[in-house]
């Protein structure tokens, strides 16, 4: 049974210690972090956690306790692409059409398909769905997941929500590649979106090549003028001024596609430890970049990151935020998913491809047959340049 809840929602240095996350609340993390996430996100505001975003969010079990599911009605799109396909797809196949910097005709033909896919996607009604492990980032930890968990999930709501798509995000074929062979089965389809890069455990066959940055065992290294901080001892201001950090550094088109938390939901998930949170202050005290992580069993995930990109120094602040976390999951042999972001500084990374999946077996055959046409084409585009997979990348 589920339990329910519902929103609607070139400096002088200073050195880094090793441990740079506050990584006493890992019994939180693992065993109540989904509960504990749930409570907060559903708690009586005057703002939605996360301003853009409409959904419900549940737990359920899984491996390691529980996990959080989000469940969307057609009536609430268009709202956050992580909840919201018909946006979220179409975003991607545009940023990964940027990113690659692909001639004229091929922008012009993304674009093309883009708009194309938006009544296919409106068709499919993959809006209309519900989400596991969904803990409403851009990137979802995937630690919790194994096939016996998705295949008992995707059953009972399958079941009990017929009319709905059920979806899990953030899968890639690193990590994840058993996962991903296995869930064809259970009737999910699985559209590649975008290209990520990971950093592996040291016993990993691509550790050799990627994913462990220089001197994990030094225990420090240089920080500039910036003094770092854990996010617990944040003061509500400083809690602001990480949700102007976070939109200023996404600030343009795509800003509002992004999940924009607010400051009481992100003070509230680092105070009980769901996320852990590192500052970087300046000479004058004042929080010039923020990252946060979350982590779930094996993985772990940028939950957030934010900078002045106006800032002097913003290249170096850019360098210290990925750092940070890829020290962190070094230490500690985690597979660090670390998204799309192209600049690594310090440490290779491999690339991987991450998939969209979504079960639509038990929907109508017209969603079905608009479902079918969107994943061809969309691995018809995972095949071309624009996404192909290039295994390591380096920083």
């Amino acid at each position: 049974r589920t339990k329910a809840s519902t929103c609607r929602s070139a400096l002088p240095h200073r050195k880094l210690r090793s441990n740079m996350f506050n990584m006493q609340n890992t019994a939180l993390t693992i065993a109540g972090g989904a509960e504990t996430f749930v409570h907060l996100y559903a708690r009586p505001s005057q703002r939605l956690p996360v301003a853009n975003l409409i959904t419900q969010v549940r737990t359920a079990p899984a491996p390691y306790g529980h996990i959080p599911v989000s469940f969307n009605d057609i009536d609430d799109a268009p709202t956050c692409q992580i909840n919201c396909p018909s946006v979220g797809l179409r975003h991607h196949i545009l940023g990964e059409g940027r990113q690659r910097r692909p001639g004229p005709l091929a922008r012009a033909a993304l674009g093309l398909i883009a708009r194309l896919a938006a009544p296919f996607l409106r068709c499919a009604g993959w809006d209309h769905q519900v989400q596991i492990n969904n803990w409403l980032v851009s990137t979802n930890p995937t630690g919790d997941l194994d096939i016996a968990t998705a295949r008992a999930l995707t059953e009972h709501f399958a079941d009990r929500h017929p009319s709905r798509a059920i979806v899990l995000r953030s899968l890639n074929d690193l990590r994840d590649i058993d996962l991903l062979y296995r869930l064809p089965e259970l009737g999910f389809r699985l559209i590649p979106v975008r290209r990520v890069h990971l950093q592996v455990p040291a016993d990993h066959p691509l550790a050799p090549e990627a994913g462990t940055p220089p001197d994990t065992e030094a225990g420090d290294f240089e920080t500039g003028d910036f003094k770092t901080v854990d996010g617990r001892d944040f003061s509500h201001a400083d809690f602001r001024r990480v949700e102007a950090l976070y939109r200023d550094l996404h600030a343009g088109r795509a800003a509002t596609l992004r999940p924009l938390y607010t400051a009481e939901f992100l003070e509230a998930l680092v105070q009980t430890g769901v996320i852990q949170m590192t500052g970087l202050r300046d000479t004058a005290g004042t929080l010039q970049g923020i990252v946060a992580v979350l982590v779930r069993g094996d993985t772990m995930v940028i939950a957030l990151r934010g900078y002045d990109p106006a800032h002097p120094s913003a290249a170096a602040l850019g360098r210290l935020i990925v750092d940070i976390p890829a020290r962190e999951a070094a230490r500690r042999g985690l597979y660090c998913n670390h998204g799309a972001v192209e600049f690594s500084h310090g440490c290779d990374l491999a690339s991987a491809i991450e998939y969209f999946a979504v079960c639509d077996r038990h929907l109508p055959r017209r969603r079905r047959l608009a479902g079918a046409l969107i994943e061809r084409v969309a691995r018809r585009l995972a095949a071309q340049p624009t996404l192909q997979q290039c295994r390591v990348r380096k920083g």
